[in-house]
């Protein structure tokens, strides 16, 4: 839940090592902003795994959020 680029001395990062996919259906009030904030994921990681070209999702749209 880092907030900034920095680290500290000594600051214990935990990183995953297989992250496994994840199938997401957008939600009504949903928009690539909030499922990214919700997966804490950057909208266009988002966008690229799934080919999208706007910013824009459909409800009830299938997302694929992580791999």
């Amino acid at each position: 839940n880092k907030n900034s680029t920095m680290l500290s001395i000594g600051e214990q990062l935990i990183v995953p090592g297989n992250a496994k996919k994840i199938e997401y259906y957008v939600q009504e009030g949903d928009t690539l902003y909030s499922i990214a904030k919700k997966f804490r994921m950057d909208m266009n990681q988002i966008k690229r795994m799934n080919n999208l070209n706007t910013d824009d999702v459909i409800l009830g749209e299938l997302l694929t959020i992580k791999e």
